[in-house]
C-alpha cells in the first residue's frame, strides 16, 4: 500500500519494497494556478512526469520533442518552458535513481545528452504508449501507481 506524506500541497508516496531499489519517490504536484506555462527544470536525476485530469491523461504543448502528455527526462537542464493546453488536476512525477534507471530500461545514460524531454514511447516504445493508456483508466492516485509499480 502506498504511504502518502503531505507537504505544502505536494505529496510524496513512497514505492513498493521492491521497487526502492529503482525509484526514489512519487510526488504528486496539484495544479493550482491558471498558468499556460511552467518552468520546468531537472537537477540530472531521472525522472517521468505525467500529466493527469478528471478525464484521463492531458497534453503538453511541446511538439519540438514530440511529448503529449507524459516525458522522461535525465539532463541537469532549467529556464525551460513547458506549454499546457488544457488544465489538468495534478502532475504525477517519478524519480528513479541513476544508474538502477538505466539498467532497467536497458538505457545508455549518453542518449539524454541530446536533449531535455522524451515522450515515453521514445522510451518504452508501445509499452510506453500502452502504460499510459493503462494509467489513464484507473481512477485515484493509488491506483496509478500501483499501475506504473506493476509495469516497472
Amino acid at each position: 500500500m502506498p504511504h502518502i506524506t503531505p507537504c505544502s500541497g505536494i505529496r510524496m508516496v513512497e514505492p513498493a519494497g521492491n521497487l526502492k531499489e529503482y525509484i526514489e519517490n512519487f510526488y504528486i504536484f496539484p495544479y493550482r494556478y491558471n498558468l499556460k506555462s511552467y518552468l520546468a527544470f531537472n537537477d540530472g536525476f531521472p525522472m517521468a512526469a505525467i500529466m493527469v485530469g478528471e478525464e484521463g491523461i492531458h497534453n503538453l504543448n511541446d511538439y519540438k520533442y514530440g511529448i503529449s502528455s507524459a516525458w522522461f527526462s535525465a539532463k541537469i537542464n532549467g529556464n525551460r518552458r513547458i506549454y499546457i493546453s488544457k488544465e489538468f488536476s495534478y502532475l504525477l512525477i517519478i524519480r528513479f535513481k541513476k544508474i538502477p534507471f538505466y539498467r532497467l530500461f536497458g538505457l545508455n545514460p549518453k542518449k539524454f545528452n541530446n536533449r531535455p524531454f522524451w515522450s515515453f514511447s521514445d522510451i518504452l516504445g508501445d509499452d510506453g504508449t500502452e502504460l499510459l493508456k493503462i494509467i489513464s483508466l484507473c481512477s485515484t492516485e493509488k491506483e496509478k501507481i500501483r499501475a506504473i509499480e506493476s509495469f516497472i
